[in-house]
């Protein structure tokens, strides 16, 4: 399957998010900005929406990758009962699952726009149309 090269971003992602939740449950994730209000809701939404993003672009399964981001990261949030230095947050599986359906939603709808103009992004075409018509411009000199 072909997917676009920026997609692999989706392994260096996930392992990201696997380091900071290690460190979290040991402890070691002491920044301050973090203490301040709605910062951690921001993180989870963000870093968990680009693993949504990443993974449907290189899967292409977006329905499927939702259902199973979706499902780990309710797991991932529930076992946070079991660590000391975490504690469970349902606002923060809020602000996780907005993250995974919001930008994988957006994955979704920049394919659309991008088949429904053959395959190709609007930069893209942009570009190919203005070589197109320097090529003419040339021909007809």
């Amino acid at each position: 399957m072909k997917h676009p090269r920026w997609s692999s971003l989706f392994f260096v992602h996930l392992a990201l998010i696997v380091l900071i939740s290690f460190l979290a449950a040991t402890n070691r994730l002491q920044f301050e900005v973090l203490k301040l209000s709605g910062v951690d809701k921001l993180g989870h939404f963000v870093l968990y929406g680009l693993l949504a993003l990443f993974a449907s672009a290189y899967f292409g399964k977006t329905k499927r990758v939702v259902a199973v981001l979706a499902v780990l990261a309710t797991i991932e949030e529930a076992s946070q009962a079991w660590f000391p230095a975490r504690t469970f947050d349902p606002w923060d599986l809020v602000a996780t699952l907005a993250g995974i359906a919001l930008f994988a939603h957006a994955h979704t709808m920049s394919n659309a726009s991008s088949s429904s103009a053959g395959g190709e992004s609007s930069v893209f075409r942009s570009r190919s149309m203005m070589k197109s018509k320097a090529a003419a411009s040339v021909r007809s000199s």
